[in-house]
């Protein structure tokens, strides 16, 4: 929930991803995300209150625990969308907490203020009770750009 709330803040700088590698039982990746970016856009549509999240991260993949060829375009594309997968659910648990708590510790409600100044004083007195309301969808792009030395896993026994 942490990290969640870091990408939806844009206060996450770096960090270690690691995720189950797609298509392979038990192994794991690990990514180095040097930079990442979040725009949050927010909507109103008749009552309905929505906020976008645009999270664009860059990154390389530095681990990989598995026994054939990632090099490959079609690998790399299933590998960044998983992570991307993996960054939109930890943003949403983030959200479902502040939820529950009804705290909106994200600042949506500086956001609703900036882009909507006269609705935001009718938000304002009642935004603790609208926050939980509040539709979130996500846009997560993840880039690895530096794929490291990527080879076949050599097999081996004990």
């Amino acid at each position: 929930e942490t990290r969640g709330s870091l990408w939806i803040t844009d206060k996450l700088s770096h960090t270690v991803l690691l995720v189950a590698a797609p298509n392979q039982e038990g192994a794991l990746l690990s990514s180095f995300v040097r930079k990442s970016e979040t725009e949050v856009i927010p909507s109103i549509n008749g009552e309905k209150l929505g906020i976008l999240i645009k999270v664009r991260v860059r990154g390389n993949l530095t681990e990989a625990q598995v026994y054939r060829d990632l090099a490959g375009e079609e690998d790399m594309q299933k590998i960044e969308r998983h992570m991307a997968a993996v960054i939109k659910e930890e943003m949403e648990l983030a959200i479902e907490r502040a939820r529950a708590l009804e705290v909106d510790i994200f600042g949506f409600g500086e956001v609703f203020r900036r882009s909507y100044p006269e609705t935001w004083e009718i938000l304002e007195p009642q935004w603790h009770e609208l926050f939980p309301g509040v539709e979130a969808s996500f846009d997560v792009e993840v880039t690895l750009e530096r794929k490291g030395l990527l080879r076949r896993a050599v097999p081996f026994s004990l």
